[in-house]
């Protein structure tokens, strides 16, 4: 061995796709083409604390003192995202930009390049100080608190301890079927347990509280509003036609004469515009958008009263609808359809999107915009 470089390094990675050498340093990053020479990028990495360097699908990631920066060439470094220690960093295989980060409050990812960084749920996991991809969404990491495992992408992590003296563990390598664990107390090696049993597909869970709110939370509905609410159509066209004479006996009344003033044809239309009009429509097609929602203006206190009761009596009937329909989709999802036959199966699939738009019907679409982004409180 020969030193090349006289500056404490913790760090070294190389850029894909490029005869492009990385390491990080107590003193900032250097790069070198041909790992003897090493260079100062010069580009404000000069007084960060490099902790460790990560090869990316497009470019290198350091975890520093002063935050994640990137590089897709090992030499025009910025910080991505906000300024603060930052331990390990693990880029994603599976997605451009994407990456795990340990900070000090725990296990961060990132989706977009380090923009922003979210937090798994459950255990927050301190002190880590090695991060291991094992496949997709498989992460291990080494802590201080001992070795914890994720099945999710990090969303949710377990302890996976078992079997050492002390939870101060420092780094994970693997080789195909070969685990290895670098601890305080010397080197362990992960023991297979029994195969598991693979778990049936899931899907995500859609929320029961954001269905009911949108499908009771229509104005006519509403129980502060002091006006009533009913369904109206195209208002009724009625036309009057009149023969209008103008003829008139003598003024004198001696003659007896008429006196001719003329005539003339007389056409009135009125328009009935009012939910209580009713129309026999017999079978007449109704075109959908002639009908909607009409205010009829203000109540008195004792039919605002009648209509509340009515109101109330009708959310709780769409409101048992709803849950009706959001258990027996449930049901439907839970079914088990690996041994089912390729008829059960389509009828399921039938089934479950005929809930569906029966929800969408009855939600204004809200199981739609919940099944892209179940996050959203109102949807």
């Amino acid at each position: 061995w020969r030193r090349v470089l006289d500056v404490p390094t913790h760090g070294l990675a190389r850029v894909p796709g490029r005869a492009l050498w990385t390491a990080g340093t107590d003193d900032g990053i250097r790069f070198s083409v041909d790992g003897v020479t090493w260079l100062d990028p010069e580009d404000g990495t000069e007084a960060v604390q490099v902790a460790d360097l990560a090869a990316g699908q497009d470019g290198v990631w350091a975890a520093t003192s002063d935050g994640l920066w990137f590089a897709p060439d090992a030499q025009d470094w910025q910080r991505v995202g906000a300024a603060g220690p930052v331990q390990r960093v693990l880029p994603d295989p599976d997605w451009v930009r994407g990456a795990w980060v340990a900070a000090p409050d725990g296990v961060l990812r990132t989706d977009d390049g380090g923009k922003t960084l979210s937090p798994g749920l459950g255990a927050q996991i301190t002190g880590v100080s090695s991060l291991l991809w094992l496949g997709t969404g498989h992460l291990l990491a080494a802590s201080a608190d001992g070795v914890w495992e994720s099945l999710d992408g990090g969303v949710i992590w377990s302890s996976r301890s078992r079997g050492l003296s002390d939870p101060d563990t420092r780094a994970l390598a693997q080789d195909g079927a070969t685990l290895l664990l670098a601890a305080e107390q010397g080197i362990f090696r992960l023991v297979p347990g029994p195969p598991a049993e693979e778990a049936p597909p899931t899907r995500p869970v859609i929320p029961l509280a954001p269905l009911l709110a949108a499908a009771t939370g229509r104005p006519e509905l509403s129980q502060k509003t002091g006006n009533r609410w009913a369904a109206t159509v195209l208002p009724r066209m009625t036309v009057n036609f009149d023969w209008v004479d103008a003829s008139a006996v003598d003024w004198s009344l001696l003659t007896g004469t008429v006196a001719a003033g003329g005539t003339a044809w007389g056409v009135s239309v009125g328009l009935t515009w009012t939910p209580r009009a009713q129309t026999n429509l017999e079978d007449a097609l109704l075109p959908i958008d002639a009908v909607w929602l009409a205010n009829d203006g203000p109540m008195s206190q004792a039919f605002a009263a009648s209509t509340t009761r009515d109101a109330v009596r009708y959310r709780v009937a769409v409101s048992q609808t709803v849950a009706d329909l959001y258990f027996a989709r449930a049901d439907l999802e839970s079914v088990a359809t690996a041994t089912a036959s390729l008829d059960e199966a389509v009828d399921t699939v039938l089934r479950i999107a005929e809930i569906d738009a029966r929800l969408d019907l009855m939600t204004d679409g809200a199981l739609s915009r919940l099944r892209t982004d179940p996050t959203r409180e109102n949807p």
